[in-house]
């Protein structure tokens, strides 16, 4: 006569259907459920666990495992019991990872189960059938909770466990459970014991010395909160060292913090699982010190600041005299750890490069004028002033371009082909004009070979690498940081540096354009802006720079007199790519060894001096119309 299961049997099966991961660890001598030859491929369905691994023809059996599809239409998905294919009305639901099915008049025996879908089919289970009138056998078919952590009681469901306990009992991995809190023949309940390192355990059941079949649970160790005993000292000053004391503060830093109140702090001398140390920020006041450990809060301590009695101070400048938009360090105490701001004379607020207690490193801002700053503190006290002076001379002279976007390019010229939007999304400085012979020689001490004459002409017979090395040589002159590395011929650039640069292609098109949408970025005769072959006479040389008019935004010679290297490599493609907009380009990567020049020379006819026009040059080599010009990020 065919057992009937209980209530609570047919609500532990229910339950199995909702599990997505519980694998079995049996031998085929245990309920023959392992599955067998797991498939390699990546998209295969694969079987882990069939439950119960024992049943009665008639009964619905669980396919526990992974990529079945979200619905049994959704890859044609299949599933073959022996040499039979599942019908439609036995499958009883589908999903990704949980299949419920049963079989009419499934026949008495071992039988394979197999899952098969469009991406491949899945290694072999096996399912045991028994006849009607025969018990269910010793076996688990469902363990919850899938997931546990010590304290968690655990239901094991099953059949023919035995109606009391006995001398029977559980394996959890290696430890034997014989402490239960029910013991029945379809259910048995324990609380989970710690089991040391989280991962998957086996549970099987012994009784009378047999073991039933086994399924998995994964055991997880809780993580605790950090706990805060001590904080040293509890007064302080905006600055100061404060250490905290406790535990499960974590062993290394990483993403952990400390809050001041409403403020985070940044600066931590030391940090270990049961000490902290950091500093107190500015803009921190009185109020509740806690640390977050993996966004898990800790108890709190309170802090009291006072209020400083110390003003930051000026001592001293790296130097005396600068030029306009150059590097200073300021030398000082109590300057605080959050940036605050340095103010020059008229008023106007330098760009902030560096910023610690005792060292300020800045850029004067444009503009500024002899006379002198001060240090304005994140707390918003200010120093004392001191002197400083610019040396007004046009040394190195250049023009702010403001950030904004423009169509650059022409549709009816291939090389220039598509117009596209293009963004710069900064405001940059650009020398005035082309390098001159005086200015190159100056910064890197040598002359291009069989250069014309002239202190204020333009530099010509530059190699590309070479006007990388004068703008890095700047930089180190003006004491920023670096934007080339240069090895050998191969050169790679730190755009977010805030040292000197050749523009790229199109920060130089849009310094060309000067906010206008003409073809020469100006609407007056063209040889009043720019030397070209209807002006130069004939000429075989460069000419000296700034003798004719300059664009809207201050810049002589974009167009004629030299080529200027830009920093893209050239690519014919390219501009296809940006058909959509772009961003601040950069130019393509991979293209070949050729790089961009643009603005036409003192040879060129008027057509090859469009603020689009452009021409791919060999970076090795040198000719006697092509220099460059240089700039730098505000």
């Amino acid at each position: 006569m065919k057992k009937q299961f209980n209530l609570l049997t047919i609500l532990m099966l229910l339950l199995v259907a909702m599990l997505t991961t519980i694998s079995c660890g049996s031998d085929d001598d245990n309920g023959g459920n392992t599955p067998v030859d797991p498939p390699n491929d990546d998209n295969t369905p694969v079987i882990t666990t069939i439950t119960p691994p024992t049943c009665y023809a008639t009964d619905i059996f669980n396919i526990t495992g992974s990529k079945f599809g979200n619905t049994q239409s959704a890859y044609n998905g299949v599933v073959l019991l022996g040499d039979s294919t599942l019908k439609a009305d036995e499958i009883v639901s589908w999903s990704e990872t949980l299949i419920r099915a049963k079989k009419y008049n499934m026949p008495v025996g071992t039988h394979n189960v197999v899952v098969k879908t469009d991406s491949g089919t899945s290694n072999t289970g096996k399912i045991v059938i028994i006849p009607e009138d025969e018990e269910q056998p010793f076996q688990i078919t469902a363990v919850l909770p899938a997931d546990c952590k010590i304290g968690t009681t655990l239901s094991i469901g099953g059949t023919q466990f035995g109606a009391t306990q006995g001398d029977n009992y559980v394996m959890l991995g290696n430890t034997k459970i014989t402490t239960t809190t029910l013991w029945n023949d379809n259910e048995i309940r324990l609380l989970v014991p710690d089991l040391g390192a989280a991962g998957k355990y086996s549970v099987s059941v012994f009784k009378n010395g047999v073991e039933s079949n086994k399924l998995e649970i994964n055991y997880t160790i809780p993580v605790l909160p950090p706990q805060i005993t001590t904080m040293s000292p509890q007064t302080g000053y905006i600055g100061d060292t404060i250490s905290l004391f406790g535990s499960n503060f974590g062993a290394t830093q990483s993403t952990s913090y400390v809050m001041v109140g409403n403020v985070k702090a940044n600066v931590y001398p030391q940090w270990t699982a049961g000490a902290v140390k950091f500093v107190i920020p500015a803009l921190a006041i009185s109020g509740n010190v806690r640390i977050f450990v993996n966004g898990i809060e800790s108890n709190s301590f309170n802090l009291t600041i006072e209020s400083s009695d110390y003003d930051p101070v000026i001592n001293n400048l790296d130097k005396s005299d600068y030029q306009q938009v150059s590097a200073m360090r300021i030398y000082g105490s109590h300057f605080g750890i959050q940036t605050g701001k340095v103010i020059c004379t008229p008023n106007l607020q330098a760009e902030i490069m560096d910023w610690n207690d005792s060292i300020i490193r800045i850029v004067l801002p444009s503009g500024a004028k002899s006379g002198e700053l001060y240090v304005e503190r994140a707390d918003n006290k200010k120093s004392n002033t001191i002197p400083y002076y610019i040396i007004l001379d046009d040394t190195y002279p250049m023009v702010l371009i403001p950030r904004g976007t423009f169509t650059m390019g022409n549709s009816t010229l291939e090389a220039a082909a598509p117009a596209h939007t293009v963004t710069i999304n900064f405001d940059f400085y650009m020398s005035t004009t082309p390098v001159t012979e005086e200015q190159y020689s100056y910064i890197t001490h040598k002359n291009p070979p069989y250069a014309a004459k002239g202190d204020n002409i333009a530099a010509h017979y530059i190699r590309f690498v070479e006007a990388c090395e004068f703008c890095n040589a700047l930089s180190d002159l003006h004491l920023l940081t670096r934007c080339y590395t240069i090895n050998g011929n191969n050169v790679t650039c730190n755009f977010n540096a805030e040292g000197y640069r050749l523009p790229t292609e199109a920060e130089w098109e849009y310094a060309a354009r000067a906010g206008t949408t003409s073809d020469y970025g100006f609407t007056d005769n063209l040889s009043l802006h720019a030397w070209y072959s209807a002006n130069s006479s004939g000429g075989n040389a460069p000419k000296e720079v700034g003798k004719l008019l300059a664009n809207a935004w201050g810049l002589y010679d974009m167009l004629g007199n030299v080529d200027e290297w830009v920093w893209d490599r050239y690519s014919t493609t390219y501009y296809q790519d940006c058909a959509s907009g772009v961003i601040n380009p950069t130019g393509p990567t991979g293209a070949t060894g050729n790089h961009v020049i643009r603005g036409g020379n003192f040879q060129s006819g008027a057509d090859n001096i469009k603020v689009y026009s452009r021409f791919a040059f060999g970076e090795t080599e040198y000719q006697y119309n092509i220099g460059f010009r240089y700039i730098r990020k505000k």
